[in-house]
């Protein structure tokens, strides 16, 4: 029997949460034995885990962290904007921050309105597929790439420096 660890936490998106009983319940129906591990402290949680004489697992499955990406999302947000507001700098690159906004991680509304009113002279870049139309609209320049011929398909690996 395959032993399955779930490495949650407390409070949203942990092993409570409805997807995850879901998945639990599909592990044991499949025949594995599903065991939860709820750390007090991220920081030190595998050593938590080593002193409570856990079993070694054949797989540990970790829940969606959302909690944790949209506190990233938002801290990069914030330096963004001061990155936006400071003279000295006359371009900045928001790389994938369209991803940030499909997934909600930021409110839509909030973005669209700094970059609205962003200083005249600041050039901001926005990467990542399937932007918003809001932010469609108050774009200057609007492109979207095309897959024509990609490396992948003849089995090539992803490299350091290009894809990572």
């Amino acid at each position: 029997m395959k032993k399955v660890l779930i490495w949650g936490r407390y409070g949203n998106y942990g092993p409570d949460y409805p997807r995850n009983r879901v998945i639990e319940s599909v592990l044991r129906e499949l025949g594995c034995e599903v065991d939860r591990f709820l750390p007090t402290l991220s920081a030190t949680a595998d050593l938590e885990y080593a002193l409570r004489r856990g079993a070694r697992p054949d797989l540990v499955w970790v829940p969606c962290f959302r909690q944790r990406d949209l506190a990233a999302a938002r801290k990069a947000w914030d330096h963004a904007k001061a990155l936006i507001n400071d003279p000295s700098y006359q371009m900045v690159l928001l790389d994938e921050l369209n991803i940030c906004l499909r997934y909600d991680y930021l409110p839509l509304e909030e973005v669209v309105e700094f970059l609205a009113n962003k200083p005249a002279d600041k050039h901001v870049i926005v990467t990542g597929r399937n932007a918003k139309d809001e932010l469609i609209e108050i774009a200057d320049l609007v492109t979207e790439m095309t897959e024509i011929k990609h490396h992948f398909r003849a089995g090539v690996k992803a490299q350091k420096g290009i894809e990572f």
